[in-house]
């Protein structure tokens, strides 16, 4: 596995802990000005939506992510697709987001969640 998957992985894994979208400053580090995130319920966020959702969230949910995939698209963007699985009862999501290189770093533009059927596997 390359440098990027390993770093894009390890970022969209923090993106569901709780201490990281509780954070304010994690959260600006992570997620590019200008983002934008197509939910799972259809619904369409900014930025500073996602980030005001985020920081109030009280339930802390075991996220399970698998059949992850990055994709470089040029030097400075790069593609990452994935399973994902939590809750009880379980609900499945597809997951795709589009990662640019800024400044700062790697920094999320565009994320979108696609209701699934979640399937028995284990984490990778």
């Amino acid at each position: 596995m390359n440098e990027l998957y390993e770093l894009l992985r390890a970022q969209e894994i923090a993106l569901h802990a709780p201490s990281v979208r509780n954070a304010a400053a994690e959260l600006n580090s992570l997620l590019a000005p200008g983002f934008r995130e197509f939910g799972k319920s259809g619904y369409v966020y900014d930025r500073e939506q996602v980030m005001s959702a985020l920081r109030q969230e009280t339930e802390q949910k075991q996220v399970i992510v698998y059949e992850f995939q990055c994709q470089v698209l040029s030097d400075n963007v790069a593609l990452v697709t994935y399973r994902s699985k939590c809750g009880n009862p379980i609900m499945g999501a597809l997951r795709s987001s589009i990662w640019q290189k800024n400044s700062p770093g790697w920094q999320m533009v565009f994320h979108q969640g696609t209701i699934a059927q979640s399937e028995q596997v284990t984490a990778t």
